[in-house]
């Protein structure tokens, strides 16, 4: 499977995870959508940069979702600029930064 793939695959399912836990805690869909308009727009701005970051990660011999777990904040330390460009502050890239560690925890345990 080419690297690529593997990478979609990953995002699909953080994005997966991040629909399917409001609807399991009884969270208002509606109302939940309006309150992440702006979160999604800070993401649109910010996914080229950090697409890009990605893409430069080195490969390890166990593969490169492996690659792109351990190099997580290499990635977040060089889309920098651009988050702060598009609005997303300290406190939102350490959190989410933090997820995706979780999530790869799990990945590979």
């Amino acid at each position: 499977m080419k690297a690529f793939e593997k990478k979609m695959r990953f995002f699909v399912l953080i994005f997966l995870v991040a629909a399917v836990m409001p609807m399991a805690m009884g969270v208002d869909i509606g109302k939940l959508l309006a309150a992440i308009g702006p979160l999604i727009k800070k993401a649109k701005c910010a996914a080229p940069c950090i697409a890009e970051a990605a893409d430069n990660v080195k490969s390890c011999d166990n593969g490169p979702l492996k690659a792109l777990c351990l190099s997580i904040d290499d990635i977040v330390q060089s889309s920098k600029g651009c988050l702060k460009k598009c609005g997303v502050g300290k406190k939102m890239t350490k959190s989410t930064a933090g997820f995706l560690k979780q999530l790869c925890d799990v990945a590979h345990n």
